[in-house]
């Protein structure tokens, strides 16, 4: 559960900062308490993962355009279906990516990060296994959720990482290169 300094807030209200509010505003970054401290040798990992998930779900999009062929073949499919395959992913990714960040406001980042890289990684892993075209394209479908899950709270992660450096390499010079101990670590 996440919690906020502020202790005459109703559940509802605690559950967002502010209305008006914008999620990478430094004011909304630093309003909430993180449920755990983020090691500072944890955050170079952090900011790794968060790199690499984001990365690895636009590279998915690459890399079945280069198999078309192969898979076209495989599974004996014609023209159209294979625009669909590639259509279940980013028709998916784009109609939940806005709801996948405001998941993240609400619930917490990492929770609905955590949750997007699973979803993503057991579609690919269907996808893998798919037998037949129509299993293969609900299976990219489901992958385009959970990268809409994960994009947003892996961008919103290290756009908090970056905050945090940079308000503390101008507070105090020097700081930049000691563990961080901010509330609001991402971790």
């Amino acid at each position: 559960m996440i919690h906020y300094s502020r202790q005459s807030e109703s559940a509802f209200d605690r559950l967002m900062v502010s209305s008006r509010s914008r999620p990478c505003d430094e004011a909304t970054i630093r309003a909430t308490v993180a449920t755990g401290d983020c090691a500072a040798a944890a955050e170079p990992w952090v900011l790794l993962v968060a790199i690499l998930a984001s990365s690895i779900s636009f590279i998915d999009e690459s890399v079945v355009n280069v198999a078309l062929p192969a898979i076209e073949t495989d599974l004996g499919a014609s023209v159209v279906v294979i625009q669909w395959l590639v259509n279940a992913y980013t028709l998916t990714l784009s109609a939940f990516l806005l709801l996948g960040g405001a998941a993240g406001d609400l619930f917490g980042r990492r929770r609905i990060f955590i949750a997007g890289v699973a979803i993503f990684a057991a579609a690919s892993v269907w996808c893998g296994f798919s037998p037949n075209i129509a299993q293969l394209i609900l299976a990219r479908a489901i992958q385009g959720v959970g990268a809409a899950l994960l994009i947003p709270c892996s961008l919103a992660i290290m756009a908090q990482l970056s905050t945090i450096l940079s308000v503390a390499k101008q507070s105090e010079p020097g700081l930049a290169s000691r563990p961080l101990q901010q509330p609001s670590a991402p971790c």
